[in-house]
Formats: structure tokens, C-alpha cells, sequence
């Protein structure tokens, strides 16, 4: 259980480092999805922070659903025509 953890952790700050740099949206929210559903499950058995996790992560899935044109943007140079 401990590698799962060190591993969804480190995936959540490779995923962190994408969506600051504007790739992999969907890959985001394929992520942010699966670590939402996850502390969704741990919410029954009382914990706060798994309470306190699936809020943030539910609000950064609304987030990157809202802001999904942000992924899209390109410099002006680097739009085809």
C-alpha cells in the first residue's frame, strides 16, 4: 500500500508539473479523476483529511473541465492556419 501511495504522489506532482506547463489535459483529468474517486471511497471510514482531499481534488477536476480552453491556447507562431 505504501509503493501505491509514494506512486500516486509522485505522479500527482509529474501531473502537477504538466498542467503548470499546459499539456497532457487529458491525462490531468484522467488523474485527478481516479485520485478523487479514491478518497471519495476513504471518506467512510471517518478520516477528515480524506474529507478534506477529495475537496480539493474535486475542486481542481471542476477546474481543469472550466478552464479546458487554457490547454488549447497556442502562441500566436504556433497556430496553423
Amino acid at each position: 500500500m505504501l509503493v501505491i501511495q509514494f506512486g500516486l504522489s509522485v505522479l500527482t506532482i509529474v501531473i502537477g508539473l504538466l498542467v503548470r506547463a499546459g499539456r497532457a489535459w487529458i491525462v490531468c483529468v484522467g488523474v485527478v479523476a481516479v485520485i478523487l474517486f479514491l478518497d471519495l471511497t476513504a471518506i467512510p471510514s471517518g478520516s477528515v483529511f480524506a474529507i478534506i482531499f477529495a475537496i480539493f481534488d474535486g475542486i481542481a477536476f471542476v477546474a481543469l473541465i472550466r478552464h479546458r480552453a487554457w490547454f488549447q491556447w497556442q502562441p500566436p507562431e504556433l497556430q496553423t492556419p
